[in-house]
């Protein structure tokens, strides 16, 4: 009888047992050579900021011209910018209404649902939109 060493199935079995550790092995040590090469290739950036002064929006472009948005970020995005547009559009109206800009009064009416507005439909964005001509044009 041997103590150490054994023969037979046992020994066959434990070679088998070692093939399959070494190509595990070998495949964890593959994988953290590939992981290694992509952090070389990653570049932090630590964007400092007030509030409101463009962090996300340029940590946004960055992910847009890398093309690491998928359609379901873009959805998200559309109404993130419809939400803004709406913002801006409100602010507008607010603004004119602070600096009495004189305005024909058949366009009290449509600054009004601009105003009250709680989304941005395709109505609302053709009376901003009517609203920014007369505006710039200075035709009134």
């Amino acid at each position: 009888m041997k103590c150490f060493g054994g023969g037979g199935a046992h020994q066959e079995n434990r070679g088998e047992k070692w093939k399959e550790a070494q190509d595990a092995n070998k495949q964890i040590n593959d994988s953290l050579k590939k992981d290694g090469k992509d952090i070389k290739k990653t570049i932090k950036i630590l964007l400092l900021g007030t509030g409101d002064c463009g962090k996300s929006t340029f940590a946004k472009q960055l992910s847009i011209i890398n093309s690491s948005l998928n359609p379901q970020h873009l959805k998200n995005y559309i109404s993130v910018l419809r939400e803004n547009a709406l913002s801006g559009a409100q602010s507008v109206v607010e603004h004119i209404r602070t600096w009495e800009i004189k305005l024909p009064p058949e366009l009290n009416e449509p600054m009004e649902s601009i105003v009250n507005a709680e989304s941005l439909t395709p109505e609302i964005a053709n009376i901003f939109k009517l609203l920014t001509i007369i505006t710039w044009s200075n035709k009134f």
